[in-house]
């Protein structure tokens, strides 16, 4: 028997459709007055902020045989959301999930994550809410090809739903995590977040592949040597100095962590979330020029 799973999610600035083997995704009927809502609210940066907050009080009374409300701001409660929710842009539809029953923490939220990863952005079901400033821009050091886009899906999804579930939880947060780097401010926290999912990356191919290597520079050289992606040993020798200082001792570049930094220190976290870039996609099956492209060069790629 078939079993079909609909969602909603958002927001995602392509005006398209992507399908795969079993669902794709769809824009909404009102995409187009979402994506102004978007805009007319979006940062010239590039990404939307938390709304601006307050906190009231209140007080339940029963007047005259009824029960009445009453609110009450308290004052210097002011401050930026915690959490706040993005309006869906697209349906997503998947057909059988291995997961029916609960395909919100599986089959849809890898789905979902994945779409985010693929146009570097972050994405949420149209009832969840996310943290921090949202990245709405559409940023990839690639160039996105429809018809290839779609055959990746398939062999990311193919690839998710053959795991254990402690692999198909792991491969979820990686994507997850990797989409959320760009919502953090200061070099050092996206760099830390960066090497963490790196960590996470060799941990797949540990249990899955047996890839193994005790130090964290020789771990690095470990996935780039399974899939045979470009070696650069003196910005490997960086991004692991950097590592070590700033876990061992609380150091960035030798000096505070907000208050120091450099071109270098900012390159290295660029560079290496390039590579997770190129590891996760070979995680996840796809091949090709991308996969074997510099990944401390500034340049676009085919895909």
């Amino acid at each position: 028997m078939t079993e079909n799973y609909k969602d909603k999610i958002g927001y995602l600035p392509y005006e398209g459709s992507l399908q795969f083997s079993n669902g794709g995704i769809y824009p909404l009927e009102n995409f187009t007055i979402i994506q102004e809502y978007v805009n007319n609210r979006l940062n010239k940066d590039g990404y939307f902020y938390p709304p601006t907050v307050e906190t009231y009080s209140q007080d339940f009374k029963i007047v005259n045989g009824k029960l009445e409300n009453s609110e009450e701001l308290i004052p210097n409660t002011k401050r930026p959301a915690q959490m706040f929710k993005m309006p869906a842009s697209h349906e997503l539809r998947i057909i059988n999930p291995s997961n029916i029953n609960d395909p919100r923490n599986t089959d849809g939220l890898f789905i979902t994550y994945l779409i985010a990863f693929i146009f570097g952005i972050r994405l949420q079901f149209h009832d969840w809410f996310f943290d921090g400033r949202v990245p709405v821009t559409l940023h990839q050091d690639f160039i996105f090809i429809h018809d290839v886009t779609e055959r990746f899906i398939d062999k990311a999804y193919d690839t998710w739903r053959n795991c254990t579930k402690e692999n198909q939880i792991l491969l979820t947060n990686l994507l997850y995590m990797q989409t959320k780097i760009k919502s953090y401010e200061w070099h050092w926290e996206k760099f830390l977040i960066s090497y963490m999912v790196t960590d996470g990356c060799y941990k797949y191919l540990n249990k899955t592949q047996s890839v193994t290597a005790k130090r964290h520079k020789d771990r690095i050289k470990a996935i780039i040597n399974f899939f045979d992606i470009n070696l650069n040993i003196e910005w490997i020798d960086r991004i692991v100095g950097l590592r070590n200082e700033l876990i061992h001792e609380a150091l960035w570049e030798g000096g505070q962590p907000g208050n120091s930094g450099s071109t270098y220190s900012y390159s290295a976290g660029l560079h290496l979330s390039k590579l997770n870039n190129r590891i996760i996609f070979a995680l996840l099956g796809h091949r090709g020029e991308y996969i074997q492209s510099p990944w401390w060069h500034r340049d676009m790629f085919m895909f």
